[in-house]
């Protein structure tokens, strides 16, 4: 059977709401949440799904933030999608691992912008800033994956792509090297 957690409906506010939160501790660590599908040995596994509702107005954001640290390194985020462990045969059945996607979704209206997809770094005052990578994973006996970089046509004009290094205050400014 199913397990449905469901908050109270509103006709004339707004509805209830649903938090769920893991036990602090005053001497050690806080306990953890954890949203997990089961296994199957015989088909698919189940998909785990965190989403918001539609609205006539906006409707509502996703967030997922780690919290602060006074002391160490504050968490991270990691998004993994998972392998594909059957070698012998992945080859001819065409298997591979899960894919990672990011996308802005389309705009409904032909007149309405598209959003856009942010990636970045966060800044510091004494200390480096983090590193961006975006690479390929090797191949032992085939072919690294490609990395592609297009703008988008557009009636009016075609998108641009810009690369540029960063400047500097008391030493040289970066490089870019291709």
């Amino acid at each position: 059977g199913g397990v449905e957690i469901t908050a109270g409906l509103s006709h004339s506010d707004i509805g209830g709401a649903v938090n769920i939160i893991s036990g602090a501790s005053t001497k050690n660590d806080s306990g953890d949440i954890s949203l997990t599908t089961a296994a199957s040995s015989k088909a698919s596994s189940g998909s785990a799904l965190l989403s918001t509702g539609s609205a006539a107005t906006s409707s509502g954001s996703i967030g997922i933030s780690t919290g602060d640290s006074e002391e160490q390194s504050a968490g991270s985020i990691i998004i993994a999608t998972g392998r594909q462990d059957i070698r012998e045969t992945a080859a001819v059945l065409g298997l591979r691992s899960g894919s990672l996607s990011m996308t802005a979704t389309e705009a409904a209206s032909l007149s309405s912008a598209t959003g856009d997809v942010s990636i970045h770094t966060g800044t510091t005052e004494t200390s480096a800033s983090g590193s961006l990578v975006f690479s390929t994973g090797a191949s032992t006996g085939g072919t690294g994956g490609s990395i592609t970089l297009a703008a988008g046509a557009g009636a009016r004009g075609g998108g641009n792509i810009i690369v540029k290094a960063g400047s500097s205050q008391q030493t040289d400014g970066g490089s870019i090297e291709l």
